[in-house]
């Protein structure tokens, strides 16, 4: 999965889907107002159609709204006073687990903050929700293969965003090897060979000790 920190206004490519995490009760400002009023109140109609009322990770997929995504989704993050790093990388994960088989290519993810450590942690969220182990996989029908490659968190300091998602970086590296040695048959990873992927970290710096 590639990541980008990027301005909220910056343009979206033509295979993109638009996620807008808004607050339970106040659905339609920031963002999310401005796009409504954009596409000639679309949101608002979808929004009373599908009684969304935006309570934790509810995804609302509002389609044909117009403006230049191809997809739309509201994400709900609960009230505003809960949201925090942890709410804002489970409503990361929660739109890319909506549309990560869509046939779309880009996910862009707007927050109610364009604080950069937010933008960080949403990050994070994305990478291990798009986590699959599938080394093992012959066959699978095209429609259900993950096509999203590339998700942009906006942000209003993206330099800085990408030194603070540098670490959670190598955080959701780890997790995928420890997610991979997890998922392995024991007639691949039998100790020697567990052994022999575990050393290999030592070019990382780690310290490994094997014993017996």
């Amino acid at each position: 999965m590639e990541i980008e920190f990027v301005a909220a206004g910056a343009a979206l490519g033509e295979k993109a889907v638009l996620a807008l995490v808004v607050f339970e009760g106040d659905l339609l400002s920031g963002a999310a107002g401005q796009l409504d009023a954009q596409t000639g109140g679309a949101l608002g109609r979808a929004i009373a159609a599908a009684r969304f009322n935006g309570g934790k990770w509810q995804v609302l997929d509002v389609l044909g709204a117009g403006g230049d995504a191809a997809r739309v989704l509201l994400v709900g993050a609960g009230k505003a006073e809960g949201f925090d790093d942890v709410a804002a990388e489970h409503a990361a994960a929660s739109a890319y687990g909506a549309v990560k088989s869509s046939g779309l290519t880009t996910l862009r993810v707007v927050l109610p903050s364009a604080e950069h450590g937010l933008a960080a942690r949403a990050a994070l969220g994305v990478r291990l929700a798009s986590y699959r182990f599938d080394r093992y996989r012959t066959k699978e029908p095209a429609d259900k293969k993950p096509s999203i490659v590339k998700t942009q968190v906006a942000t209003g300091d993206d330099g800085a965003a990408r030194t603070a998602f540098a670490p959670l970086a190598a955080l959701a590296d780890a997790i995928a090897f420890s997610r991979d040695l997890v998922s392995e048959p024991p007639n691949v990873l039998y100790p020697e060979e567990f052994a022999r992927r575990v050393k290999a970290l030592e070019k990382l710096g780690l310290e490994v000790e094997i014993l017996g």
